[in-house]
């Protein structure tokens, strides 16, 4: 458990008294399975040390998106680009599905749409950068590297 957050684990093995560790409240975790009967003959080598689960190395510090079907490991300089980019892509999904819908104007733009709506997760000033640097990416978009046979 993360002495920064206290709010979960993440263990590569199996875990006991999982109807305990879910009754407290804002505690999540991630574990390969459980298993109820008494864990004999095995030690906690450390707490807050790297660990390998499956192809993955997670380090002290990154930050854990875990949901029920696995869990994804960001490494603290990237943690806030790729929150942007998630809340950036949610919004862009609900856009298109109101498109789809026909309930928003089809001439109505991504930007000016969001703008209007009461669900932006970030700040404005932080949706503008974000918006700024996704144009300059497009207007100059990296060189393709070929790949040698």
């Amino acid at each position: 458990m993360s002495r920064n957050s206290n709010r979960g684990f993440i263990v590569n093995g199996s875990v006991r008294d999982l109807v305990d560790l879910k009754a407290i409240d804002g505690f999540n975790g991630w574990m390969r399975g459980h298993d109820p009967s008494a864990i004999s003959g095995m030690v906690c080598a450390w707490v807050n040390g790297p660990i390998r689960i499956g192809r993955a190395t997670v380090l002290p510090g990154d930050v854990v998106l875990a949901q029920l079907g696995g869990v994804i490991f960001i490494p603290p300089h990237l943690a806030l680009e790729a929150i942007i980019y998630g809340e950036f892509t949610l919004l862009r999904d609900a856009f298109n599905a109101q498109r789809r819908a026909g309930t928003i104007n089809n001439s109505v733009e991504f930007n000016t749409w969001v703008y209007t709506q009461n669900i932006i997760p970030i700040p404005k000033d932080e949706l503008d950068t974000y918006f700024a640097q996704l144009a300059q990416r497009q207007a100059n978009p990296p060189p393709v590297r070929s790949q040698r046979q």
